[in-house]
């Protein structure tokens, strides 16, 4: 904005009286600053009213002028050909120190205008009217005026016609002012808006920029959940083989030396009886007290049970060996690290440990497990956690049979609990271990992201979530497999292990 400068009196040019300046000069010029109209092009709405006004009053020439402390400038001319004069030549300056319209009907014969170089030079005005333009606040910024060049005199119906014409100029400005401070406010609006804008596009920035951190803690702490679930899962493998292998110390010796003796007991036994059986032949009839005797121990039922006796003693501490055996197959204490593996055995070792949970229980039979496993070659892979990740998805097959056999109250509507294991080599040189059972299946919406950590079908309070994601770090990250759930309710579900048969971890 244009300060209001401060108003001089204009120089007087030879033959020229300039008018006086109005009372409230400063304020006027400000207001004329602040209409922004001083040196603007030309507008068609001013050029048709100062052609209006040059018609009715028939006049050649009419002006929307504008008086600034040092010029009079045409916002519109028709008839002249100027843009400008100094103010201390203007008419207009007089005009705008009174109300109504000023009208010199004869230049020549006014001896405020008679030696004016406009009237003595070119243009040699001689006729003016001009009605000033006042705003709302009673300021006079120019006039709307008519020029002649011959002595001249007004109709008071062109009088009326050009102050209305001259209110019509004013109205003109104010339209131009509102549009102006319209296109002002617009503009600051539009600012405002992209500010805001810009503010809620940061907004989103920074709010997409918290979520994708919460989602990366959210992340980093469900792994951290995991790996601490693995290693305390790590720790009580090793705890399993340490217990295993003080099993195996404590017992081993024991259960050698019962099966190592048992053949020869047998046989001693075997002789004992044929000695016996010799003696009876060929000593005729016992002693009274040797056949009270016989009778009390009733020696025909121990020489027949006595052999079935050892028999039992060692099909149970054959038992024992394997049962040994098997958890040291599980947990493979002497073959840490990825090596050539036979799964076969894994897959029969992990199955003897989780035996106890396939008996008959309270609310439900006895889960019947079938196995079909062809020949497989050796698999590149860390046996331990293999198996790790096998046990954990037959455990939640069991799991699944018994919360729907206790749902159900009975056996399950697919008939009697079964899980069949299946393990072949692909013709891709992949081998596929599948884990069917006949529970209820696993609903879309949790199947979906049955693998991530803490995501449980199990009830409340039976199971952490973690098994499945740990089965799957096992297989996929650290074997490079693929781990795949698949089930249709009320059908079942089938976990299904693809390995591949050579180490790929670099």
């Amino acid at each position: 904005m244009h300060s209001s400068p401060t108003p001089t009196p204009p120089s007087q040019p030879l033959g020229a009286v300039p008018a006086a300046l109005p009372d409230n000069e400063a304020a006027r010029l400000q207001k004329l600053i602040d209409y922004r109209v001083l040196d603007t092009a030309p507008e068609a709405a001013y050029d048709d009213i100062t052609q209006l006004a040059a018609h009715i009053c028939d006049a050649p020439t009419a002006l929307v002028s504008l008086i600034d402390h040092s010029r009079q400038w045409f916002k519109s001319c028709v008839g002249l050909d100027a843009t400008e004069t100094p103010r201390d030549l203007a008419f207009c300056a007089h005009a705008i120190l009174q109300p109504g319209v000023l009208m010199i009907p004869d230049a020549q014969a006014d001896k405020r205008f008679a030696n004016n170089p406009l009237v003595t030079d070119a243009p040699h005005i001689r006729f003016y009217a001009g009605a000033p333009l006042v705003t709302s606040e009673g300021y006079a910024l120019g006039t709307l005026c008519v020029i002649g060049y011959m002595p001249k005199q007004l109709t008071s119906e062109q009088i009326q016609a050009l102050e209305a014409l001259a209110r019509q100029v004013v109205s003109q400005l104010e339209m131009r002012l509102s549009v102006q401070r319209l296109e002002m406010e617009m503009t600051q609006k539009a600012e405002a808006e992209a500010a805001l804008q810009q503010a809620n596009d940061r907004l989103i920035e920074r709010n997409a920029m918290i979520s994708q951190s919460n989602q990366h803690l959210e992340r980093a702490l469900r792994e951290l959940q995991l790996t601490q679930s693995q290693l305390i899962q790590n720790e009580k493998m090793a705890g399993l083989g340490q217990l295993v292998a003080g099993i195996a110390h404590e017992i081993n010796n024991p259960i050698s030396f019962i099966t190592g003796n048992v053949a020869p007991a047998k046989q001693y036994a075997s002789n004992l009886l044929m000695l016996l059986n010799l003696y009876q032949a060929e000593s005729g009839a016992p002693s009274l007290a040797i056949q009270a005797l016989r009778d009390q121990i009733d020696v025909e039922f121990v020489a027949a049970d006595f052999p079935r006796l050892l028999d039992s003693m060692q099909v149970g501490s054959q038992r024992i060996a394997d049962i040994v055996t098997a958890l040291k197959t599980f947990s493979y204490l002497d073959e840490a690290g990825r090596k050539p593996t036979n799964l076969q055995a894994g897959l029969e070792s992990t199955l003897m440990i989780v035996q106890h949970r396939l008996k008959v229980q309270a609310d439900r039979p006895a889960i019947e497990v079938t196995q079909k496993i062809a020949p497989l070659p050796l698999v590149t892979c860390d046996a331990g956690a293999l198996n790790q990740a096998v046990m954990n998805i037959l455990l939640n097959a069991i799991d699944a049979l018994d919360d729907y056999a206790q749902q159900a109250n009975q056996a399950t509507s697919n008939g009697s609990p079964k899980i069949a294991i299946t393990a072949e080599l692909s013709h891709h040189q992949e081998v596929v271990i599948t884990i069917t059972d006949n529970g209820p299946g696993i609903h879309p919406d949790v199947r979906d992201k049955i693998f991530e950590p803490f995501v449980t079908t199990k009830t409340a309070g039976k199971g952490t979530g973690l098994g499945l994601s740990v089965s799957r770090k096992i297989v996929v990250e650290q074997h490079q497999g693929r781990l795949e759930c698949f089930s249709k309710p009320p059908l079942g579900t089938q976990f299904v292990i693809v390995l591949p048969l050579s180490d790929k971890v670099a």
